[in-house]
């Protein structure tokens, strides 16, 4: 069970180092931890940090830049990217990930996601809908996704049109399928996710500016509708987004 667990800090070495305490209760499996310092302030590092950038490259940038690391500096079986804003209890969860993957013969799982707000992600496949197991789902929204090796070479890299991190979660999916391989969302392994902090708390500059999370939104979207247009993807991703938003889990399945 060789793991890279990696995450991204953006000014927020709070919500880092408490993500990897929790992270670090689970003793039992072989992992490395990976913190990347996209951009942050030296006085706004973790105490965990492992790599730093000159600057920030976004949610997209800094998932190349972990692929590439993990793709050419280790040979680890699995890789975990946890967003920093996560509540993560329980002593097992890098265990319990990689056991039901690899029991479900997943290429990319995520846990059910809690929003901790009134307020709940759009993707109702990423609910917890209490099938007691893994639910196999066409893609994963990307707050804690674990991929297995082979889907992450296949993948490579993403283009720069997704820089701003929306899109890699659908290509990924998209990807997926066209290799035959399956995706899951475990319903037994549950997080909280506290909501696009680094956006919220305003922690990171957009060409040199405090950012506009409006103006930022724009620009992710605008480049993930590009290169989905571009790519010979729309009727696909168009049908991963209506399926997501309106699925229901059945008992039956």
């Amino acid at each position: 069970m060789s793991i890279l667990v990696s995450t991204i800090n953006v000014n927020q070495p709070q919500l880092t180092n408490y993500l990897i305490d929790q992270v670090s209760l689970d003793t039992k499996p072989d992992y490395e931890i990976m913190v990347l310092e996209n951009g942050s302030t030296e006085a706004n590092r973790s105490k965990y940090s492992t790599h730093v950038s000159d600057r920030n490259y976004f949610y997209g940038g800094a998932l190349n830049m972990i692929f590439e690391y993990f793709l050419e500096e280790t040979d680890h079986e699995w890789l975990m990217v946890l967003n920093n804003d996560l509540i993560i209890h329980g002593y097992n969860f890098i265990t319990a990930m990689v056991e039901q993957a690899e029991a479900a013969d997943v290429c990319m799982l995520a846990p059910a996601v809690i929003n901790a707000e009134m307020s709940q992600c759009n993707w109702k496949q990423m609910h917890n809908w209490l099938s007691g197991g893994v639910r196999y789902v066409p893609w994963i929204d990307f707050q804690a996704p674990m991929l297995r090796r082979d889907i992450v070479e296949i993948i490579g890299s993403y283009s720069s049109e997704l820089i701003y991190g929306w899109g890699p979660d659908f290509l990924s999916g998209m990807i997926a399928e066209e290799h035959d391989l399956k995706v899951g969302v475990s319903d037994s392994i549950c997080i909280a996710h506290l909501n696009s902090q680094t956006l919220r708390e305003g922690v990171v500059d957009l060409e040199g500016n405090p950012l506009d999370s409006v103006e930022y939104c724009r620009r992710a979207e605008s480049g993930m509708n590009n290169f989905m247009r571009n790519d010979g993807r729309w009727d696909k991703f168009t049908q991963f987004k209506e399926d997501a938003a309106n699925y229901e889990w059945s008992a039956n399945e």
